[in-house]
């Protein structure tokens, strides 16, 4: 039988009962957040790894081409650079003989929600705000058949920028040399492709040292979301900073979008995250035209203290008006601290000759650093054209380079990493340019009908000898929309260049070759 409590009793054990609900509802949560904490300190002790090539299976760490008409994966993400949804373009550059088959995945998707066809020898852009939101956007993409590389165009006021996507998502991302003071936005974007939800904290540093906001804590992104913020709203003041994303659980793909628009610098760069750290750096397009400044941002994300070796390289040939400097190069020493950064001025630290082309390697012994330029470049009567640009960390034997907008005069330059001399070949092929309407990419049972558009030029073929520790500048002309095909007998880093103008610049790009 049970035994009925009084009006007065059973008020009491309510009371009772709810006080302990709260009590232990405070308590679940409190051990949530020692869970959280716990977590954090865990996961902050997990460290990337410099073992394997990033060309290989245990790499996949840069974006590169597969060829073989193999099957390869892409990850685009890009934040938004208005209040609006984003413009621009997500490219399909298929540099293969054989045509590619291109599937898209959007918001945690497992099938492709989205496909089209890219033809051999062809370049093929659709809108990517299709896949934006108001802050951000991100897409998976699985190609199969080809050899294909794929980026990301955005218009922003400032003009166009293009970037690589990324091979494959990681725990653990840099960004590095945006601005955050005033007439600047320093924005980050971050995509989650996978099936599971990624907890993520990030860090920024500056000049000053390193800040963790707790806003920017334990952030959940969910499987295919995408999270992105300005930093110049939540971090001002700041000439340079580095942004450090870390996963508790999941993987993630980061990029970013530096904007100047002051009354002296105008100018945009799509920063491409860094999801390995490395001990070699190569930055092989850089000039010496009167009034540039090139400053060179160095990052230890280490816990340790690393001496950075900087090697100031000369160059041979010619690029429309830019002229190498002669064999030769100087070198000095810089020392960074843990979990900080440097900023030197190569403009002010190196002699040589104006309008000359050189570059720089940076090393350490082992640790792994982050390495790239702040280039400002004077334009007469307006405001100076301001840009960052991420150097190159794997040297390979194989490079493809992309160049969109036909410059007034472009070039390769060829940076030797082997340390013995180089040599090579390149071939340079017109691609066909393949504008798929948005239909063409709304279902998956639809098929691109493509407008066609011939570039201007054939092939041309020659051969490249790279000196000891040197640059090879190669001129190819005006050509139009291009690809170049370098090979090289031992390994070397291949950018495009232009003299043309700053736009041509920022929207060429280099691959390197996988397998």
């Amino acid at each position: 039988m049970v035994k009925l409590k009084s009006k007065k009793n059973a008020l009491k054990s309510q009371r009772t009962t709810w006080i302990m609900v709260i009590i232990s509802v405070a308590i679940i949560a409190l051990g949530f957040g020692i869970q959280k904490l716990a977590v954090s300190r865990v996961s902050s002790q997990q460290a990337f790894s410099l073992a394997g090539s990033p060309l290989g299976p245990a790499g996949l760490s840069i974006p590169a081409v597969s060829i073989g008409g193999s099957t390869s994966s892409w990850y685009c993400v890009w934040p938004n650079p208005t209040r609006q949804k984003a413009v621009g373009r997500i490219e399909f550059i298929n540099l293969g003989g054989q045509k590619a088959e291109i599937g898209l995945y959007y918001k945690g998707a497992t099938k492709a929600i989205s496909k089209l066809v890219v033809p051999g020898k062809s370049i093929d852009k659709i809108d990517l705000g299709l896949f934006s939101n108001q802050s951000a956007g991100g897409v998976g993409i699985v190609a199969r058949g080809g050899e294909v590389a794929v980026a990301v165009e955005l218009t922003t006021p400032q003009g166009n920028v293009a970037a690589p996507c990324q091979a494959t998502p990681g725990f653990y991302w840099v960004l590095q040399d945006g601005a955050t003071t005033s007439g600047t936005h320093f924005k980050v974007a971050i995509f989650n492709p996978l099936q599971t939800t990624a907890v993520l904290d990030i860090r920024l540093l500056s000049p000053s040292g390193v800040t963790d906001l707790g806003t920017l804590q334990g952030i959940v992104v969910r499987p295919g979301g995408t999270f992105g913020f300005d930093l110049s709203k939540r971090f001002p003041g700041h000439q340079n900073v580095v942004v450090e994303v870390r996963a508790r659980s999941g993987s993630i793909v980061v990029s970013g979008l530096s904007q100047y628009q002051t009354p002296t610098n105008i100018g945009a760069s799509l920063l491409l995250g860094v999801n390995r750290p490395s001990s070699k750096w190569y930055l092989p397009s850089l000039t010496n035209s009167p009034g540039v400044s090139t400053k060179l941002i160095i990052f230890n994300p280490s816990t340790s203290v690393v001496n950075a070796n900087v090697a100031v390289v000369g160059s041979l040939g010619k690029v429309g008006v830019i002229a190498g400097t002669g064999v030769g190069g100087s070198h000095f020493s810089q020392t960074i601290e843990p979990q900080s950064f440097i900023v030197v001025n190569l403009s002010s630290s190196t002699s040589l000759p104006q309008a000359s082309a050189y570059g720089v390697s940076v090393s350490d012994s082992g640790v792994g650093l982050v390495v790239s330029t702040d280039v400002v470049v004077p334009i007469a009567g307006q405001p100076s054209a301001a840009y960052s640009e991420l150097g190159y960390s794997v040297p390979a034997k194989e490079w493809i380079t992309f160049q969109g907008e036909p410059p007034s005069g472009s070039g390769l330059a060829i940076q030797d990493a082997n340390g013995g001399g180089n040599g090579g070949s390149y071939s340079l092929e017109a691609i066909t340019a393949t504008n798929s309407p948005p239909s063409a990419v709304q279902s998956v049972e639809t098929k691109a009908k493509a407008n066609i558009v011939k570039s201007s030029k054939g092939t041309l073929h020659g051969g490249v000898t790279v000196a000891k520790g040197q640059i090879a500048l190669v001129s190819l002309g005006s050509q139009g929309t291009f690809a170049v095909r370098v090979r090289m007998a031992n390994p070397a880093v291949v950018v495009p260049i232009s003299q043309g103008s700053i736009a041509s610049q920022l929207n060429s790009m280099a691959f390197p070759v996988r397998g």
